[in-house]
C-alpha cells in the first residue's frame, strides 16, 4: 500500500544556497491560495515578504528549504506591488539564517548567485566573535556577520577573521560622519591584489562609501558612513576578489 508523502521535501540530498547580489526585497516572496465556491478555481497570490527592505540587503546566503512552486500545479494569477515577477514563474523556497524570514525566490534570477557552503545546517547556530564558523570549502572564505553581535564606536577598527561579508552597526557622535576599519584575512594586502568592496546601508538617508587606501597595513579597508539621521547607521560590506 503506497503513502502520499507530504508536499515539503524533507531528504537528505544536498540542497543549494544562493548569494544575494543585490538588495532582494522585491525578489522575496511569500505565498498563499484561495478558493472560490462560486467558479471552483483556486486563485494563487504572491507578495513580498520584506517590503520594506529592512531585511534583504546585498551580501546574504540563502538556503533551499525543500520547498518548490510550479506554475502548471500552483496558481499564480495575483503579484504584489514591487514584484520583480509578473508572470506564472518556477520558484524555489529558501529560508534566511540572519534574519529568520523565509519564502520563495526565482532561482534563476541574477539577483542571487549560486553559492557551494559545504556545511550542514546544523552548525549555523555556532557562532565565533560574529561569525557563524566551521564553514568548508567555498563556506571558509564566505562568513556572515551576525549584526546583533558586530558593531564599532566611530574611528575604531574592528578584526572580522576571514570574513568576506558582514553588516555593522556603526555607533557614536550623531548623526556622524561614522568612520571604521574593517581588518580582514580575507582582503589581502591591496597594493598586490585586485579587490571589489561593496557597501550599501540598511538604514535610510545614509551615504555609505569604502575606501583600503586610508585605512592602515594592507589587511584592512575603512567604511565611512554620513547619515542626516541621528539614527546609527547598519552597513553592510561585501568583498569580492
Amino acid at each position: 500500500m503506497s503513502s502520499v508523502g507530504s508536499s515539503i521535501y524533507t531528504g537528505t540530498d544536498k540542497k543549494k544556497s544562493y548569494l544575494t547580489t543585490t538588495d532582494f526585497r522585491h525578489d522575496f516572496y511569500k505565498y498563499s491560495t484561495s478558493f472560490s465556491n462560486q467558479t471552483f478555481r483556486t486563485t494563487g497570490t504572491l507578495l513580498l515578504v520584506d517590503p520594506n527592505g529592512l531585511n534583504t540587503p546585498s551580501g546574504r546566503v540563502l538556503h533551499e528549504n525543500g520547498k518548490k512552486l510550479r506554475p502548471e500545479i500552483n496558481p499564480m494569477n495575483i503579484f504584489g506591488d514591487g514584484a520583480a515577477i509578473t508572470t506564472p514563474t518556477f520558484l524555489v523556497g529558501v529560508y534566511d539564517p540572519v534574519s529568520l524570514l523565509h519564502g520563495f525566490i526565482d532561482p534563476t534570477s541574477s539577483v542571487f548567485a549560486l553559492y557551494d557552503t559545504n556545511y550542514s545546517v546544523g552548525e549555523m547556530d555556532e557562532r565565533k566573535n560574529g561569525l557563524i564558523a566551521n564553514t568548508d570549502g567555498q563556506g571558509s572564505k564566505l562568513n556572515i556577520g551576525a549584526m546583533s553581535d558586530l558593531s564599532a564606536n566611530t574611528e575604531s577598527t574592528v578584526d572580522v577573521g576571514n570574513a568576506n561579508v558582514g553588516s555593522i552597526r556603526l555607533t557614536g557622535s550623531s548623526p556622524g560622519p561614522y568612520i571604521v576599519d574593517i581588518r580582514t584575512s580575507a582582503f589581502e594586502n591591496y597594493t598586490n591584489a585586485k579587490h571589489l568592496i561593496f557597501v550599501t546601508s540598511q538604514t535610510p538617508n545614509v551615504i555609505v562609501s569604502a575606501d583600503p587606501s586610508a585605512a592602515p597595513g594592507g589587511y584592512s579597508f575603512r567604511i565611512t558612513a554620513h547619515s542626516t539621521v541621528l539614527t546609527p547607521p547598519i552597513v553592510n560590506w561585501m568583498i569580492v576578489n
